[in-house]
């Protein structure tokens, strides 16, 4: 499609380099880990490795200062030599998974590219290499953005014109070196026009298109069907946009709507009925937002357990749950949660919705609730709006949320987040949780997130201040058994920094600093535990139920609080408490010692003696003392195993030296 190769010989070898890859004339290296069992990686980074001995290696572009001219021409060679080799995606053992969306190299560039767009963080490609502010913002400038403008381009000239403009550029710089000038010259020769206009906007800007279509609008005239659409275009490149009208019959006619401004109005003639209407049915122009590309509502693809995400539609996954409740019995169920371009800043999406539904077999219990959550660029680049309701085993909850996320430029730190939440609760039955961890009543609670992320050589930072507020709200006073009266303000604060002690990262040193005052009458579940986060908190987590065989065990611990991990299960809540916890990770063993310092108080900060504040039995003996642990933990894959091995106030008649164990799950993507 380019050109032949001119170099006497080529070599592909195996090799350490560091980096994945690495290319130079007739010799391209790939290190060892490059391969895979699931992925065809070294078929396709051979394949771009290989490009490379045309793009600068023949085609001499400066890599610093046009990094696109090699990298991203590259790449797009390396998304067409993988859609056509594998035309069911890169997946090796799609077997196993043969209801999965295909995965695509394109995809994959066209989801880092509208992250970044998403992210108000994207550059123009025209950037040199130093301009860059880290690697997501160089890997979509040089690679995956140049990947949409050829894409587009091909789409706008057609094949045999871009397959002339490619030979083109290869003839007229072969063992040259080319500037972007000679990218556009090479295309207005193959196209016998000016595409310097084209060009401009893909490559110093960062607008992208995005199209939509409103609902179909009939009528008759002269005995003819009519039917109009209305097209929408916003941002820019302007370019041109197919039209497709899908008929009740089954044919297909299609119209193309020259680029303009502002609405276009597309009409349909004939004796069949339009059935609906799809903008742009084969992908051929990158959009911000695809879901608006058709009539009758957003494309939707509904997959068990696991898919590969693409723009084109919103994925739905779903799966079984189940879970057993000493309240409930076994709670057999289904879940689902759909997603519309996932990302590392858009980790459920810039659109998602999910929920669930269970019954517990024992006493018939229904449980079910759902939840959406939305981008809005008004609170931030990363703002999010969301909406939850469930009703769980004694438990209704409704509520809303709104938050951002802000970086420094290329996603560096440091990183500023906040997050306002009101929620209303209705406890009305104790009997699937711990009542010593609750309270009953009916409740409105407000809370609001503020937290700093910092990061340096070999350290990194976190800084949050939680507070909340809430009251009892309609109280059920005729009752024989009237909710309790509740009002409180609750203030908390959590530093931790993790530090390495070696330069090869071989040790890790972390401290965790948290302190929180409650104020007037809180709930119980409100209240602060000196070993850990309280049960609101993990509310979100099915797999926490209070009665189930995680929490009820008292062998599993929820990171947070006093987090004096040697205290799990005494119940030790209180109004105020401050801990200390200090851990030496050793990766390669991988083993880490920890030593855990704390106290927690009966009273408020500034408060008197609260006589309603009685500590559980099991706490006695513990709470307003100052609290010591130390132990050893163990990381197998996500699960951390922890054994405090020294308690410095045992369970009565227990002695201070005995191993205890605890497991936590928390880096398990199952929260469903």
């Amino acid at each position: 499609e380019v050109g032949p190769y001119v170099w006497p010989s080529f070599t592909s070898a195996e090799s350490f380099m560091g980096g994945g890859a690495m290319e130079y004339p007739m010799l391209v290296m790939n290190e060892p880990d490059i391969v895979s069992d699931w992925i065809e990686s070294l078929d396709v980074t051979v394949a771009h490795e290989l490009g490379h001995n045309w793009f600068y290696g023949m085609l001499g572009s400066d890599e610093r200062a046009y990094p696109w001219l090699d990298e991203g021409f590259t790449q797009y060679m390396e998304d067409r030599y993988g859609a056509w080799k594998y035309p069911n995606g890169l997946l090796k053992r799609r077997k196993l998974f043969p209801w999965t969306s295909p995965l695509r190299d394109f995809t994959l560039d066209e989801d880092r590219y509208l992250a970044r767009v998403y992210a108000r963080d994207e550059m123009p490609i025209v950037t040199p290499a130093e301009g860059y502010h880290g690697y997501s913002q160089y890997g979509v400038g040089a690679y995956s953005k140049p990947v949409m403008m050829l894409h587009s381009l091909a789409a706008y000239m057609g094949d045999p014109t871009f397959h002339a403009f490619l030979r083109e550029y290869y003839r007229a710089n072969l063992l040259r070196h080319p500037r972007p000038a000679d990218v556009v010259a090479a295309a207005g020769k193959a196209w016998r026009g000016d595409l310097e206009g084209w060009f401009r906007p893909w490559l110093e800007g960062t607008g992208i298109a995005s199209y939509s279509v409103g609902g179909i609008r009939r009528r008759e005239a002269g005995g003819k069907r009519l039917a109009s659409v209305v097209v929408r275009r916003e941002g820019e490149p302007v370019l041109p946009v197919t039209v497709e009208g899908r008929f009740a019959d089954g044919t297909r006619e299609r119209k193309l709507v020259r680029p303009g401004q502002g609405d276009t109005t597309v009409v349909f003639t004939g004796e069949r009925r339009l059935a609906s209407v799809v903008l742009d049915p084969d992908h051929q122009v990158i959009e911000l937002n695809r879901l608006d590309n058709r009539t009758g509502g957003p494309p939707l693809r509904l997959k068990p357990l696991l898919d590969f995400s693409s723009s084109d539609a919103m994925t739905f996954l779903y799966g079984p749950m189940v879970w057993h409740g000493r309240a409930e019995g076994a709670r057999l169920g289904v879940w689902t949660m759909g997603r519309y371009l996932p990302s590392n800043d858009f980790p459920d999406g810039v659109l998602a919705a999910g929920g669930n539904v269970t019954m517990g077999t024992r006493r018939g219990d229904l449980s079910l609730g759902g939840w959406a959550s939305r981008r809005v660029g008004e609170l931030g680049a990363r703002g999010q709006l969301g909406l939850a309701a469930a009703r769980d085993a004694g438990l209704l909850r409704a509520g809303g949320h709104a938050g951002s996320l802000a970086t420094a430029p290329g996603r560096r730190h440091p990183i500023r987040e906040w997050r306002l939440s009101l929620d209303y609760r209705d406890r009305y039955d104790l009997a699937p949780v711990d009542p010593r961890y609750w309270s009953p009543g009916r409740g409105l609670h407000g809370k609001a997130l503020f937290a700093l992320d910092t990061k340096g050589p070999r350290r990194a930072e976190h800084v949050a201040l939680d507070l909340r507020g809430g009251s009892s709200v309609f109280r059920r006073g005729g009752d024989p058994g009237p909710d309790p009266d509740f009002h409180y303000e609750r203030i908390s604060v959590e530093a931790r920094q993790r530090l390495d002690l070696l330069a090869r990262g071989d040790a890790h040193f972390s401290w965790r600093l948290f302190a929180g005052s409650t104020f007037a009458r809180p709930p119980r579940e409100l209240l602060f535990d000196a070993a850990e986060g309280n049960r609101v908190d993990s509310l979100g987590r099915y797999y926490l139920n209070d009665r189930g065989p995680l929490l009820a065990s008292g062998h599993y611990w929820v990171e947070g609080g006093g987090g004096l991990r040697g205290y799990r299960g005494r119940v030790a809540l209180g109004k105020r408490v401050w801990g200390l916890n200090a851990d030496l990770d050793i990766p390669t063993l991988p083993v880490s010692l920890f030593g855990d310092l704390g106290r927690v108080e009966t009273t408020g900060l500034g408060e008197s003696g609260d006589a309603e504040a009685v500590p559980a039995e099991a706490a006695r003996g513990i709470i307003g003392r100052t609290l010591a642990d130390a132990g050893v933990g163990y990381v197998i894959g996500p699960v951390r195993l922890t054994v405090p091995i020294w308690v410095g106030r045992p369970e009565p008649g227990k002695e201070p030296w005995r191993a205890r164990w605890l497991v936590s799950l928390e880096s398990l993507p199952i929260s469903f």
